[in-house]
């Protein structure tokens, strides 16, 4: 039998080694990330769990792991995938999660009103007639060649209220909406419903048209309806949140956070055809699906969301009642 029999100069020696050993496994936490080339992170990096779905203007968040963003700052990004923009903002408000990716503002604001003060707006993704998103698209070799043959028509889109009232608000300008059936489906039965011949017309963001038109299920009916025919909607299309908890409770990882996506959202601004390649791992689509998709939105931080517009927006929201009552929008920008 093996017997270890440790001398008093031994006993002193042990703690000693024992203690190099902590230290070793303590400096573990100051470790290598998905940084730029060359660079090595020499800080303890802070987490920030951020909920985003599976869409294009999730890209920056996977444009600031790639590129480096991020770890410059010493922060380690874990994405949290979810199916909508309402389970990203209820994932925000239990605080399941410190930040969403940016999404639908409409929710947001929805959310605010439900259960105020559990967030603050980060960034926004605003449409323009040079770069958009939204699409009218009909079967090939449908006979329906304008907005106005859609008369007596069933047109698909997304679910929620925003997605009904956008599009009756649109049709106005070439129809009474009452002659249009609206049918709420998911974004995945969408295309399927389209080739089916069950819609006649489908209205819907990016890669939808993309995969439409790539699958060779349907065309291009219209362009941007929604930047073109809602009032207020591209000027603040979507939001990125940040929880106020978060922000209260680590206000420099909030500072650092903000700064590094301001930086991914600059990258993408600047560099779409580089932002196609990362889609299909962060958004779900195939390759070819992503190299089709002509824009991305204009992605911008917290310094460029003009007050007047969210709070035009929220006024617009509830006059259309998508939201119960008036919101005051005037601390829901960070910070």
């Amino acid at each position: 039998m093996l017997t270890l029999n440790f001398s008093p100069m031994k006993k002193v020696i042990l703690p000693f080694l024992v203690a190099i050993v902590v230290m070793a496994v303590g400096y573990s936490v100051f470790r290598f990330t998905n940084s730029p080339e060359g660079q090595i992170v020499t800080a303890p990096l802070e987490q920030v769990r951020i909920a985003y779905k599976k869409s294009v203007p999730s890209f920056p968040i996977f444009v600031g792991i790639k590129q480096g963003y991020f770890a410059k700052y010493q922060l380690e990004v874990m994405p949290v995938v979810f199916e909508s923009t309402n389970q990203m903002i209820e994932a925000v408000v239990r605080g399941d999660v410190d930040a969403s990716a940016v999404g639908a503002a409409e929710p947001a604001l929805a959310a605010e009103v439900q259960s105020p003060g559990h967030f603050k707006f980060y960034g926004q993704v605003q449409w323009t007639k040079d770069n958009f998103l939204d699409y009218v698209l009909v079967k090939n070799g449908s006979p329906i060649t304008s907005i106005v043959g859609l008369k007596g028509k069933k047109v698909g889109v997304a679910p929620g209220g925003a997605s009904v009232i956008y599009t009756q608000l649109f049709l106005r300008h070439f129809l009474n909406p009452q002659d249009v059936t609206i049918e709420q489906l998911d974004p995945k039965l969408l295309v399927q419903a389209l080739a089916a011949g069950s819609v006649d017309a489908v209205v819907g963001n990016e890669p939808l048209g993309s995969i439409i038109v790539q699958k060779g299920v349907g065309k291009v009916l219209l362009e941007r309806p929604y930047t073109d025919y809602v009032p207020i909607l591209p000027e603040l299309t979507g939001v990125g949140l940040l929880s106020t908890r978060f922000i209260e409770q680590h206000p420099v990882v909030a500072e650092k956070f903000i700064a590094a996506i301001q930086e991914a959202f600059e990258f993408g601004n600047t560099h779409p055809e580089d932002v196609k390649k990362l889609l299909p791992a962060c958004c779900g689509m195939t390759t070819e699906i992503a190299a089709l998709i002509p824009h991305l939105g204009v992605y911008s931080g917290p310094s460029a969301i003009n007050r007047d517009v969210l709070s035009r927006f929220a006024d617009f929201l509830y006059d259309q009642k998508l939201i119960s009552t008036r919101l005051d929008t005037s601390s829901l920008v960070y910070p």
